[in-house]
C-alpha cells in the first residue's frame, strides 16, 4: 500500500497544534459535564452522595474521599442527611448538610474537588499562582470595605492571613454567580458573606472556564 507524504508548512504547526489542544480540551470538558450522583447511607440513616463520572479510578477516589471527610457521623445514634453541588467544568463542590441527634444545631459541610486528578483541593486550586498577590490584594480591599460598613476595621494580622493564604484564609462556598466569602475567625463578620462574581475572579483564574 502506498503512503501519501503531506508536507505541512512550519508556518501552520502552530495553529494545529493549538487546535490539538483546544479539541483535546473540550473533549475532556464534554467528559467532564456528565457528572451524576448516587445515594449512600449509614446505617444511623445519613443519607450523601457518590458521584457518578466516565473515568471510574477519578470516581472511586473522590468517592472513597467523601466517606472519609463525613466517617465521624458514622458515630452517631441518629442523622439525616441531604446534599447538593455546583459544579464548574474541572472542579466540583459539593456541599453536605447534616442534622444528627447530638447536634446542638445542623452542619453544613463544603467538599472542593478536582476533577481532573480526583483529589479533594483548596479553593485556591482554581487560581493563576502567578496572579496570587494581584487577586490577595482585591480580597483585601473588598473585606475592609465590606467590614467598614459594619464599622469593623481588619486587624494587620487578618490582613497578613489574606496575604499569605488568598481565598483559604476565608470559610468558601461556591454559587452560580461566583464565591462567597466569610472570615470565620473575625468576631463581628456575621452571616452575610462576601460576594466575589466571576467576572471579577475571572483575571486570577487558572482556567478561563467560569
Amino acid at each position: 500500500m502506498s503512503r501519501i507524504k503531506i508536507d505541512i508548512p512550519p508556518t501552520m504547526l502552530k495553529p494545529l497544534i493549538l487546535l490539538f489542544f483546544i479539541a483535546s480540551a473540550s473533549a475532556c470538558f464534554s467528559q467532564l459535564s456528565e457528572v451524576k450522583f448516587t445515594e449512600k447511607s449509614f446505617e444511623n440513616g445519613m443519607a450523601y452522595p457518590q458521584l457518578v463520572i466516565s473515568d471510574k479510578a477519578l470516581q472511586d477516589s473522590i468517592n472513597a474521599n467523601i466517606e472519609t471527610q463525613i466517617s465521624d457521623l458514622k458515630q452517631s445514634d441518629f442523622c439525616i442527611g441531604q446534599y447538593g453541588y455546583v459544579q464548574k467544568r474541572t472542579h466540583l463542590q459539593i456541599h453536605i448538610f447534616c442534622n444528627c441527634i447530638e447536634f446542638s444545631s445542623p452542619q453544613n459541610r463544603y467538599l472542593f474537588y478536582n476533577l481532573t486528578n480526583g483529589k479533594h483541593v483548596p479553593y485556591s486550586d482554581i487560581t493563576d499562582p502567578l496572579k496570587a498577590n494581584e487577586l490577595n490584594s482585591l480580597i483585601i480591599t473588598k473585606s475592609n470595605a465590606f467590614l467598614s460598613k459594619k464599622g469593623i476595621t481588619m486587624s494587620a494580622q487578618i490582613t497578613q492571613e489574606i496575604e499569605s493564604y488568598g481565598i483559604d484564609a476565608f470559610q468558601v462556598v461556591m454559587q452560580r454567580g461566583g464565591l462567597d466569602l466569610w472570615l470565620p475567625n473575625l468576631e463581628g463578620w456575621g452571616v452575610e458573606p462576601l460576594s466575589i462574581s466571576w467576572v471579577e475572579l475571572s483575571p486570577f483564574l487558572k482556567y478561563q472556564f467560569m
